[in-house]
């Protein structure tokens, strides 16, 4: 399996119905970019503040993940 570090929402995607910012057609050009390089998924990390653009306006799923500072 590859994964492309940046949850891919599976199937169509969100933006492409509504008026795009800037960021939405970014991450729009990075998942199909993702997808054409054979990745399954796509990983994004990000503080509670940006929860509702990841999440409602782009379809990533939200998961439970662990992390370790290594530095």
């Amino acid at each position: 399996m590859r994964v492309c570090g940046g949850t891919a929402a599976a199937g169509s995607a969100p933006w492409k119905t509504a008026v795009r910012t800037g960021w939405e057609a970014l991450l729009e050009t990075v998942v199909e970019g993702c997808r054409a390089g054979g990745c399954e998924w796509l990983h994004v990390d990000f503080e509670e503040h940006l929860k509702s653009f990841y999440v409602d306006t782009c379809g990533f799923r939200e998961t439970a993940a662990g992390l370790i500072a290594l530095a």
